[in-house]
């Protein structure tokens, strides 16, 4: 069966060879160079290129027998990644939980996901006097979230600036966010102070506070926070000292664990 790739994208040849890629990848058998070629209807000369390309980066290898092909290093490499983010959150998770416990409120882990902070740990403190609706895999703008500010605050410049760029402002409460310099100097303000508000701007009966948990070179590997219901608030959520003290220690906290893990190194006992 012939593989059709699609005409609009914009790189064809680098489209083309991640579908070889996959085609390889996800297959039950050895992969032969003839296989490729019938099932993408291209020449042998074009597609040992692509092989080779695919070879020399790690994304596929070659099988000791029958001059075929399987999935490469790449592949073990890039599902660590992901197992690393998980060993992260399971590590993290008594911290956010005890910020829970420690504020009354809902905590919470996030995770920079394209162009949003996903939830990735969420923990309800037994006191909590109501439930607010978050659940791991909950997405908020970056704009106008604390832990969104938090993560893009603490940001390598150029990941950050490129971030700025691709923002679409969207009036969400009376108290959003809505202009580009408005932003900077908000994000100005976490990066000296190592503390973001949402101060009822993505819902308007929720306020949040958020802090970033930070690597060895001072960037954010993720961010943690607390929400709390506005109108169970004495006054502004920039007013709670008691609470936005204990996130900083929290956030601390975290920071520190991940950096000891950092200069630890990976664990390669595992799978």
């Amino acid at each position: 069966m012939k593989k059709q790739a699609s005409k609009s994208l914009p790189a064809q040849s680098l489209a083309r060879g991640l579908e070889v890629f996959e085609f390889v990848a996800f297959s039950r058998r050895a992969i032969r160079l003839k296989d490729v070629a019938e099932a993408f209807d291209l020449d042998m000369a074009s597609t040992h290129r692509i092989l080779k390309t695919l070879e020399e980066l790690g994304y596929i290898s070659r099988l000791a027998v029958g001059k075929a092909y399987g999935p490469g290093d790449k592949i073990r490499e890039i599902a660590q990644s992901f197992s690393t983010t998980d060993r992260m959150i399971e590590q993290l998770r008594p911290v956010v939980v005890d910020l829970a416990e420690a504020t009354g409120q809902i905590a919470h882990i996030a995770l920079l996901r394209e162009r949003h902070a996903m939830l990735a740990e969420v923990a309800l403190s037994k006191e909590a006097k109501v439930s607010i609706r978050q659940a791991p895999g909950d997405q908020d703008e970056l704009y106008c979230s604390a832990v969104g500010k938090s993560l893009l605050a603490f940001l390598p410049k150029f990941e950050k600036n490129a971030l700025l760029r691709s923002i679409q402002f969207e009036q969400l409460t009376e108290n959003t966010i809505t202009s580009m310099a408005a932003l900077k100097r908000e994000l100005d303000t976490v990066l000296e102070s190592g503390i973001a508000f949402d101060d009822r701007e993505n819902e308007s009966e929720i306020a949040c506070i958020g802090a970033p948990i930070l690597d060895a070179d001072g960037y954010a590997v993720a961010s943690l926070g607390v929400s709390a219901l506005a109108g169970f608030l004495s006054g502004s959520i920039r007013d709670e000292t008691e609470i936005i003290e204990k996130v900083r220690l929290a956030g601390q906290t975290a920071s520190e664990m991940i950096q000891k893990a950092d200069a630890k190194g990976p664990d390669l006992s595992e799978g």
